[in-house]
């Protein structure tokens, strides 16, 4: 299973463990305090640190709300690799879940990344005999109209809600980029938390 939720929350995660954090927990939000700039996490860790901490209420609630399994991460920022990796796993089927709103909608933003992975996934597994849902059917033709990917995040209620926060002018271009992350990451549930590692090849078969 997949969990997207492109800005910001899966986009911090995936450029924290690229940066060489070993772990990243995935909290619920502080409303008290501004959001982190996805960019801060592109920084290294500093010596003996080993995680960090990634806050986005949305992510959080939409993981939770998929049970105690174990989840991927999906966003542009990472679709490609995303993409190789379930490949080399052959799986007998893929979900893909867009993480809603706050508010319980769904956003522009959603939408276009669950198409924009989906597209990706097709081109890596053009030897398998795939069937679309309807809403996955829809996405993947939201996505193939809109080329354009800091457009579509712009067009979610995240990054404005984001942007009114005083989150950083810089994420829409990190977070639109399409493979600027090379690391997929895995969230599990540990005494109450959720821990993000990466995916790594020999984890596939599990």
């Amino acid at each position: 299973m997949i969990v997207v939720e492109p800005l910001y929350g899966s986009v911090a995660v995936a450029l924290a463990l690229d940066a060489g954090w070993p772990e990243v927990e995935v909290a619920d939000d502080d409303h008290a305090a501004a959001p982190i700039p996805l960019v801060s996490f592109e920084q290294r860790p500093v010596a003996g640190a080993t995680r960090c901490r990634v806050r986005s209420g949305e992510l959080a609630g939409c993981i939770r709300a998929v049970g105690d399994r174990d989840v991927l991460l999906g966003a542009p920022v990472l679709a490609r690799p995303l993409a190789a990796q379930v490949a080399m796993r052959a799986p007998s089927s893929i979900t893909l879940v867009a993480c809603p709103a706050l508010d319980g909608s769904m956003a522009a933003d959603s939408w276009w990344a669950c198409g924009m992975l989906a597209r990706v996934l097709l081109e890596e597994l053009d030897d398998a005999a795939v069937e679309l849902t309807d809403a996955a059917g829809i996405a993947v033709t939201l996505a193939q109209g809109a080329e354009v990917a800091g457009s579509q995040l712009a067009a979610g209620a995240r990054w404005r809600r984001h942007v009114a926060r005083d989150g950083s002018a810089d994420d829409l271009r990190v977070a639109s980029t399409i493979d600027h992350a090379g690391v997929v990451p895995t969230v599990t549930h540990e005494g109450g938390a959720l821990v993000a590692r990466a995916w790594l090849p020999a984890q596939l078969g599990s």
